[in-house]
């Protein structure tokens, strides 16, 4: 039967049966839930719990005039992965929430492996009722297999297509069964417990004599005969790990005061041989008529072969895969650590390497990945043995590593490692008979300045290593903050720009422009964004500066401007033709200034197929100011309306506003900016600028659009002043085209 844990010490109450379904399909699956859903509402079948009967509020009478009590509230998981019905079951157990039964959705290609999980799944040391669904073909394919099987005292078999009566009958009858064991488990304890069978151990500490009993499978899981370790309490803790103890006797001794709940407990303990076992500890504490405590008792689940997954599961996850060195995640937190005690120590000075191996591509393609996988490897163990065992190394991906000297004197030893790598790599590396050269670009960065983020200091490190790659090969470079190195830092930005123009490292994001009435999606920004590598993203806020400075955004906006409406056309086909959605993309002045503006975007509209009337371009009033004449500006509105393409004056309310550009221009909407909503409850005066920039756009037949909505409370001000549309992340957040897509085909169509 079920552990105590399983079910409370008052069914009539406080029952909760749990379900676990695995099923490959989701539609399968779906269906065994609705049946259990169906048998919710079914009363259980007559019970002789008289206890249970008292604690029932309501009963109703059968066909037969017996008496029916309703059935308890039950909770249902599914899962679609054979390997996951383990991890939901075992953790289920230690959380002391056991499964009570498993829907095992049987179809007739079934693996035979996975009939080999329900043989297992069987077994005492689950203890879980298998409900074996199949359809009289899969019956047939695995009569073989099934033949063991059948018989099995925990093994039912349901056929499909499944009925709601028999699913009914049969959750009844095994939640009914339960209410029946938990009695007897109330009435004889320890016999109820030791009939659980052998897998687990039991203990029964008489908290009135201070006996102690453990049974013969508790020794034997330590690897001891029964005579060879006596009844006594002190042995058990002595037997616990030193480290473990002080915490299992304080649950103990907490769970006795208490009494309330279940006491559950992991603890390491030691083995016959000299090794230590994982233990999970559960039991109980049992009270006479006065209330009072006198009886502990539980069981011991052997889970180190769980503890042994769980331990090289947070091991894969903080180190790479193919090195075993720590990964960025766990480097990023030691050196968090390593910043907290910096601040704490002013003396404390360590230091940051980042390199990047040289020519790593070029032995790539010539010699294959097998040979780049042990080139990385022995560089890692080469790297390894030059620190010291407080220093931590890390690959963070590619060919790139990371070194920190955590120490006080880490900034003073950094250009000496740095030397000794370069040393290092003078040597060749012996790979598959074949001698290959590799050499390394370093940059190094330290706590002399402060920093906030473990990530910013890691940026710096690897700016110092970009610089080193621009000034050569197999070069190191320190980190400085002066002005100088700031205008460095541009010139880089501006070519690194250049070469993510080249590389196509550009990728668009679309946030969701809604209607604030009905929370229909009507169009979306279309947002650049810029990836150095795949793990360095660079902000808009530091390249369009710079990108409009050097001109750069000329190429930057007519590849947005194509991929936008590109992406446009594809959703229109991808959906309907009628799509009533558009999509907005930022103009600049240096565009805006081109002579050829409007033949760029007839020529785009033009190969992307999509009409002007689903594009609307946003300006900013810089963007007017900044032009020649007023002459000019209209001119090229006026071509713009020609091709059906409305326009939008983009934070409107922050520059130099002129009234005067709305009468002048066809603006269709106005953007107010998001400075302004995000203080409209905190400054009556930005609310106040909000209300007449609203009031204004409808006396003008303007649209307007509220950026940056963030809070639920925004949003009802908004619509109280009769804003039209909202953009912000109240919403959603920038989506790429593929996350787009997918919210727009949730929409009602």
């Amino acid at each position: 039967m079920h552990d105590q844990e399983a079910i409370t010490h008052s069914p009539g109450k406080n029952i909760t049966p749990r379900f676990l379904i695995f099923s490959r399909q989701a539609a399968s699956a779906a269906l065994i839930e609705d049946l259990l859903t169906q048998t919710q509402a079914r009363p259980l079948p007559p019970i002789e719990d008289v206890r249970y009967m008292i604690e029932s509020k309501h009963e109703s009478i059968d066909d037969t005039g017996e008496a029916r009590f309703p059935m308890p509230s039950f909770s249902v998981s599914t899962v679609y992965d054979v390997q996951e019905i383990f991890t939901s079951v075992m953790q289920a157990n230690m959380d002391g929430m056991p499964y009570l039964a498993l829907f095992f959705d049987l179809f007739p290609d079934e693996p035979e492996a996975h009939l080999k999980v329900i043989e297992q799944l069987c077994g005492e040391q689950y203890d879980i009722h298998v409900l074996l669904c199949m359809s009289q073909e899969a019956a047939q394919q695995k009569a073989p297999m099934l033949t063991e099987l059948v018989g099995h005292k925990l093994l039912h078999i349901l056929r499909k297509p499944l009925l709601e009566f028999e699913v009914s009958q049969t959750v009844s009858h095994l939640i009914a069964q339960e209410i029946e064991q938990v009695r007897l488990w109330e009435n004889d304890i320890r016999f109820a417990c030791a009939a659980r069978g052998s897998s687990d151990g039991v203990w029964d500490w008489n908290l009135n004599t201070n006996d102690f009993f453990v049974s013969r499978r508790w020794k034997e899981m330590l690897g001891y005969r029964d005579d060879e370790i006596s009844n006594v309490l002190h042995e058990w803790f002595q037997l616990v790990h030193h480290d473990d103890r002080k915490d299992l006797r304080a649950k103990l001794m907490h769970h006795i005061q208490e009494g309330e709940g279940f006491f559950v407990g992991e603890y390491r303990i030691l083995h016959k041989d000299g090794t230590y076992s994982w233990m999970l500890c559960r039991g109980r504490t049992v009270r006479g008529a006065t209330d009072r405590s006198h009886h502990l008792i539980g069981t011991q689940t052997d889970i180190s072969e769980y503890k042994a997954i769980q331990e090289q599961q947070q091991h894969d996850v903080l180190h790479d895969p193919l090195t075993g060195l720590p990964n960025r995640t766990l480097f990023l937190d030691r050196l968090e650590q390593a910043m907290v005690r910096g601040q704490q120590r002013k003396a404390y000075q360590f230091a940051v390497l980042i390199l990047d191996l040289d020519r790593f591509k070029t032995i790539l393609d010539s010699l294959g990945h097998s040979v780049g996988d042990q080139l990385l490897i022995d560089v890692g163990q080469r790297f390894s043995r030059l620190i010291s065992p407080t220093d931590t190394i890390a690959r963070l991906g590619g060919s790139e590593y990371a070194i920190l000297l955590d120490d006080a004197n880490g900034l003073e030893r950094a250009p000496q490692l740095a030397e000794r790598i370069q040393q290092s790599l003078t040597l060749p590396f012996n790979l598959s008979g074949q001698e290959v050269f590799t050499g390394a670009n370093i940059g190094i960065a330290s706590n002399k300045k402060r920093y906030e983020h473990p990530e910013e200091l890691l940026r710096d490190a690897d700016s110092a290593m970009n610089k080193a790659k621009d000034t050569g090969k197999a070069r190191v470079e320190m980190f400085v903050t002066d002005m100088h190195v700031q205008a460095v830092t541009l010139l880089q930005m501006e070519t690194d720009l250049r070469r993510a123009i080249e590389r196509k490292e550009f990728r668009m994001v679309y946030q969701p422009i809604v209607s604030l009435q009905n929370g229909q999606i009507i169009g979306f920004e279309a947002l650049v964004r810029w990836y150095k590598s795949e793990r360095v993203a660079i902000s808009p806020a530091s390249f369009i500066p710079v990108a409009e400075d050097t001109g750069l955004i000329i190429p930057i906006g007519k590849w947005v401007l194509e991929e936008s409406c590109r992406q446009m056309q594809a959703w229109r086909d991808m959906f309907f033709q009628d799509l009533p959605l558009s999509v907005n993309v930022n103009l600049s002045s240096h565009q805006f200034a081109q002579d050829d503006l409007i033949e760029q975007i007839e020529e785009t509209l033009r190969t992307s197929g999509v009409s002007g009337k689903h594009i609307k371009l946003e300006l900013t009033e810089s963007v007017l100011m900044d032009s020649e004449s007023a002459h000019s500006v209209k001119k090229v509105f006026d071509k713009l309306k020609e091709l059906d393409i409305l326009l939008c004056m983009d934070d409107f309310g922050t520059g130099y506003s002129s009234l005067s550009y709305l009468h002048k221009f066809p603006f269709h909407t106005l953007k107010i900016d998001r400075s302004f909503i995000k203080r409209m409850r905190k400054d009556a005066k930005h609310a106040e600028i909000v209300r007449t920039i609203i009031s204004l756009a409808q006396n003008l037949h303007m649209k307007v659009v509220a950026e940056g909505v963030e809070t639920t409370e925004q949003l009802a001000d908004l619509r109280e002043l009769g804003c039209d549309y909202g953009q912000g992340y109240l919403f959603s957040k920038p989506l790429s085209s593929e996350d787009a897509t997918a919210l727009l085909s949730r929409r009602p169509r």
